[in-house]
């Protein structure tokens, strides 16, 4: 920390953590330090799974590829009410994708 925190006062502390770039299960284990090196407080623990999917830029790519077919633009534009419907219905965009692809 940059700013001395005293005996009894309360400071917010944030972190900024980015996932491992290997697929599994990670932890990782935090804990205070003083000026001396003394551990102190509670200790914070992280887990995270990390799958195979699709980073970022991978995902930015597919939907370009995707949106770049005239039919699926045409055929979710033809549906757009039952697309509109069906998302507010908690169904997510994939499903919803397939649904209308199939009518086709």
């Amino acid at each position: 920390l940059v700013v001395e925190v005293k005996a009894g006062e309360e400071h917010t502390l944030t972190i900024d953590l980015v996932a491992p770039s290997t697929t599994g299960r990670h932890a990782a284990r935090f804990q205070l330090l003083s000026p001396t090196g003394e551990k102190f407080g509670h200790v914070h623990w992280v887990k995270v799974q990390v799958s195979e999917f699709p980073n970022k830029a991978q995902l930015k790519d597919m939907a370009r590829e995707f949106l770049n077919d005239a039919k699926v633009v045409a055929a979710l534009q033809e549906e757009i009410p039952t697309v509109t419907k069906k998302l507010s219905d908690g169904k997510k965009l994939a499903e919803i994708v397939e649904l209308v692809l199939a009518k086709k």
